[in-house]
């Protein structure tokens, strides 16, 4: 059986202001840092056998300092969704702003893109042939796990490309930094043989 863990990346300044950061590239601020490198220190006894991470910085500097000379596959399917017009701004400032179109967008994700941005099915899409990439990839190990480093949002499409339900029913799943959640590859990799 394959196993997985996606982690959300450490904490940054936007994160900590309650902004949208999809591919808006900043570093982890110092309580990041540190809760980087706690993590590491939660999951140094696992076996992983690859360790992948987003390419946006916040990403590589969480895998760099929870697995320290470890090498990690860095692969842009893993990237947070593209907020566009949304990124770097609060909810507030978004609803102030883009009172219409950020309302629509949050009702109805699927059929509602944000301007300049990523649709949700964009996101799936990628986040899924990632998924599948894993799932039936080369196995050197009898159980493989696998560790990604990746963003909320790409956590919540993966819990609902595994178990099959929509997105509607995982956007509330809370996913604070550093948090690791195991993804069930069984059902998945069976439905895309």
């Amino acid at each position: 059986m394959v196993r997985l863990i996606l982690v959300r990346h450490a904490s940054t300044i936007l994160s900590e202001a309650g902004r949208y950061q999809g591919v808006v590239d900043f570093p982890l601020s110092s309580r990041g840092i540190d809760e980087a490198r706690a993590l590491g220190g939660r999951l140094d006894s696992l076996e992983i056998e690859t360790l992948w991470s987003s390419d946006l910085r916040r990403a590589r500097q969480t895998a760099a300092l929870a697995f320290p000379g470890r090498s990690v596959r860095l692969d842009p399917r893993l990237r947070e969704l593209h907020f566009g017009a949304f990124d770097g701004s609060t909810y507030e400032e978004n609803l102030r702003r883009f009172e219409g179109s950020f309302s629509e967008w949050l009702k109805d994700p699927r059929s509602t893109d944000p301007p300049g941005g990523e649709s949700l099915g964009e996101l799936e899409a990628r986040v899924g042939a990632w998924l599948a990439e894993v799932a039936h990839g080369p196995v050197a190990l009898r159980d493989p796990l696998h560790v990604g480093v990746t963003h909320g949002g790409v956590i919540r499409v993966a819990v609902a490309l595994t178990r099959g339900i929509g997105f509607d029913r995982v956007r509330p799943l809370s996913v604070p930094p550093c948090t690791g959640v195991e993804i069930d590859l069984s059902s998945f990799m069976a439905a895309t043989r």
